[in-house]
């Protein structure tokens, strides 16, 4: 089986590219930039992707079953520049989609964004929830999954909308930028600072997915029939906690690892004490035969280790 990724050597791209060569997949990363082959793959290619014409991307591929489109404007990006984020993540998308469907591409994977629901998440979240979120980051996400599920629901391909969570975890390259990521960050300050500094209380609850945990789940949707599953949209998370609750966490780990402990400071924010509880659902496990799991431990020690040794 061919799997084609955009965004290919980005955060989650390169760490689901590995994952999915690993578990015997041939893997094509596609990036903006002519970049090396990584030594982990042997089996596939690596491409470099015109946005402004996307149809050359396929020129001299092999077949390709399943299309992983994991490029898209982050958070902070689109805050500055909504009409471009309105552009790539909806008009790219929408190219993209068109050239996978002329090529004959059998799936074709949107990773979007938990953040399309609401600002802040709260309470209880599912696939059946409503989008209301006005920021340029979800609203230029929810272009790209309008293309996407209308092209699945009119049977042109087999299309998938993935709405995830934090993720966490090291990444496959030192000079991929994910430290703003908060899980990510936190073990960054505990390895650099000896200490961890939250910019609030803490007090807000989030959902944290292990990044291999991620890529599990994404390997699990591509190798089954998607008729089976019967969905279009998948919300991808791990568990609810507070984020006070992580930083703790990610203390006792590094205790348990270098037998040191930390100072964690927070602000004495009183307007996050009384914030709404938040659970992120995955409504489509009930359907599915897919078994979690959930080893926060390991990611967070990967994670840990992979700062003290690059960074």
């Amino acid at each position: 089986m061919n799997v084609l990724i955009t965004g290919g050597f980005g955060y989650l791209g390169q760490r689901l590219g590995r994952h999915l060569h690993n578990s015997g997949l041939s893997i094509y990363l596609a990036s903006r930039n002519i970049k090396n082959r990584p030594n982990w793959l042997k089996n596939g290619e690596v491409l470099k992707i015109d946005w402004a014409n996307t149809s050359l991307l396929f020129h001299e591929l092999p077949k390709i079953n399943t299309l992983v489109h994991a490029a898209g404007t982050n958070a902070t990006f689109s805050s500055h520049y909504p009409d471009l984020a309105k552009d790539f993540n909806g008009g790219a998308t929408a190219k993209l989609l068109q050239d996978s469907i002329k090529n004959n591409i059998s799936e074709f994977i949107y990773l979007s964004t938990a953040h399309v629901y609401a600002s802040p998440l709260e309470g209880i979240i599912s696939e059946s929830t409503i989008p209301s979120n006005n920021h340029p980051y979800a609203t230029s996400h929810l272009l790209g999954e309008q293309h996407v599920l209308e092209a699945n629901s009119s049977g042109k391909i087999k299309g998938m909308v993935l709405r995830l969570s934090n993720c966490y975890g090291p990444p496959v390259d030192k000079n991929v930028d994910c430290w703003d990521l908060l899980v990510n960050n936190i073990c960054l300050q505990a390895i650099k600072f000896n200490s961890i500094n939250l910019k609030t209380s803490g007090m807000q609850s989030r959902d944290f997915i292990p990044i291999s945990e991620f890529c599990r789940i994404v390997e699990y949707l591509i190798r089954t029939d998607l008729a089976k599953v019967g969905k279009s949209i998948f919300n991808i998370g791990g568990k609810s906690m507070s984020i006070i609750d992580m930083a703790n966490l990610v203390a006792h780990i590094f205790y348990k690892k270098y037998h040191k402990k930390i100072d964690i400071f927070r602000k004495n924010d009183l307007n996050h004490i009384s914030m709404k509880k938040f659970e992120y659902k995955m409504s489509w496990l009930k359907e599915s035969n897919f078994h979690r799991n959930y080893n926060s431990e390991k990611e967070i020690e990967d994670l840990l280790d992979f700062c003290k040794l690059y960074l």
